[in-house]
């Protein structure tokens, strides 16, 4: 099941594909770790869990862009994957973000290729606080959108999936359905996304949170 937030009481093609998208990954990820558990195999962390549903989403996302857009290349409906920009600057007193200037251009970063080799260098150096600091070297100063919905003059409506952890998997085993909170975009986050948005020319982001 899934919940869209900050999203307009109609949803656009873009954001229905992502929405449909997010459906399909948590459902699939989910059948593999409740066939794990069954197997009594080492289940995955629910950071590792979370990490596998988001992989799932790029790889369908790119699909969708290969085999649906003729000469768009964002596919039909357009839609966008991960994408690296530079962090907007916060304001915590009103708690938005300063709009980038335009035209809003990403960095080209991968952020899993960054985060490994950083990972390699840390350890390379010695490990431990290494390799927080080689991570936060990599891709510090940068903001990592999941998705986006590309509107029709190339304006872009970010998105971020958000997938809850299933009770089997969580660290606490006191933690159950009534007492948990599935996560959602901080305050930072969305003000960083909400500027990325607007320079674009785009809406509010979108956080479509993915259930049990």
């Amino acid at each position: 099941m899934t919940i869209l937030a900050q999203a307009p009481s109609v949803p656009n093609a873009g954001t229905v594909k992502l929405d449909e998208i997010a459906n399909e990954c948590n459902d699939e990820e989910n059948a593999k770790n409740a066939k794990t558990i069954k197997n009594k195999k080492k289940r995955r962390t629910c950071q590792k869990l979370g990490q596998d549903k988001h992989a799932c989403c790029e790889e369908k996302i790119q699909e969708h862009r290969k085999n649906t857009g003729g000469k768009n290349p964002d596919g039909d409906p357009p839609i966008r994957g991960e994408e690296a920009f530079k962090r907007p600057t916060y304001n915590p007193a009103t708690k938005t973000s300063a709009t980038p200037a335009s035209p809003l251009t990403p960095l080209g970063v991968n952020r899993g290729a960054a985060i490994s080799t950083a990972i390699a260098a840390g350890m390379a150096a010695g490990g431990g606080k290494a390799v927080g600091k080689a991570i936060g070297k990599a891709v510090g100063g940068m903001v990592f959108p999941d998705a986006s919905v590309i509107g029709p003059n190339g304006e872009q409506t970010f998105v971020d999936f958000k997938f809850a952890c299933p009770p089997e998997n969580r660290s606490k085993k006191a933690s159950t359905v009534k007492n948990y909170t599935p996560p959602t975009q901080s305050t930072k986050q969305l003000a960083a996304h909400n500027a990325l948005g607007k320079a674009s020319g785009g809406g509010q982001s979108i956080t479509i949170q993915c259930l049990w």
